[in-house]
């Protein structure tokens, strides 16, 4: 398994911008949940650095292993 991230349009592309927005879109939508003390709260810069993060998987489950609800056996 692999993927690669374009790291520098997440720097200096629309990607940043459009994400920006995206997250005061849920911000805006969570106004009527959120404490009132906490006031609006709205991201205003957003720096992914200059050097891509080190990824390392620690584990790797298929879906259906990983998230399998146990049931217990009812009693009669």
């Amino acid at each position: 398994m692999s993927f690669d991230i374009n790291w520098n349009l997440l720097r200096d592309g629309d990607s940043a911008e459009q994400l920006q927005r995206w997250l005061n879109d849920r911000l805006r939508e969570m106004d009527d949940k959120r404490p009132s003390f906490l006031g609006p709260l709205s991201v205003t810069d957003l720096d992914f650095g200059e050097k891509p993060p080190t990824i390392a998987i620690q584990a790797q489950l298929r879906y259906q292993e990983r998230y399998r609800r146990v049931v217990p056996a009812r009693r009669l």
